[in-house]
């Protein structure tokens, strides 16, 4: 009876996921007259190893957003139209003392690592210059990566440890909040 007990625990924590599940906790879609605006929240980020890493200053960390319009086809894998990324950079700069949150277009600073990585962890006012029919869907795909010397594995801080997340969602109803 123990053995079986036993043997029970170890298959448990041998096939459980470790590291942290990242996921999109909240998409908001909201249908405008020619275009359609994509609001985007993550949910269950590793936000206190992030913000531990940022205020060591060992290294960016890195958030993709990955944003695909697809046709829906009966019996063949669906075409993707159109694909959008966005991404999302995360440093500290010890010259300034600050957090900075740099895209593509604009680039932000913060006093705080927790606001920057809030800041970071969110997508609103995405725009989609198109207008989406009854069979077409968005799928968000996103991406968290960075290098840490935090690692509980290592007896000493010599080496780093590459954190990767991943998570997506598929909305198919542009009129529905999820």
């Amino acid at each position: 009876m123990k053995k079986a007990f036993f043997s029970c625990v170890v298959l448990i924590f041998l096939f459980s996921k470790t590291g942290f599940p990242l996921k999109v906790a909240k998409v908001i879609v909201t249908p405008l007259k020619k275009e359609v605006l994509l609001s985007a929240y993550l949910g269950d980020v590793p936000f206190q190893l992030c913000t531990l890493t940022l205020k060591a200053g060992e290294s960016q960390i890195f958030f993709s957003y990955e944003i695909q319009i697809y046709k829906k086809r009966f019996l063949i894998p669906d075409k993707l139209l159109k694909s959008y990324e966005l991404e999302k950079i995360l440093k500290y700069d010890p010259v300034k003392n600050l957090y900075e949150l740099k895209s593509s277009n604009w680039e932000w600073w913060f006093e705080d690592p927790e606001k920057a990585i809030l800041a970071a962890m969110k997508i609103e006012g995405f725009d989609i210059p198109k207008r989406l029919s009854s069979n077409e869907y968005i799928e968000l795909k996103v991406k968290l990566f960075f290098k840490s010397k935090l690692n509980p594995d290592l007896t000493s801080r010599r080496g780093f440890k590459v954190y990767e997340f991943d998570a997506e969602k598929r909305i198919d109803e542009v009129f529905k909040t999820f």
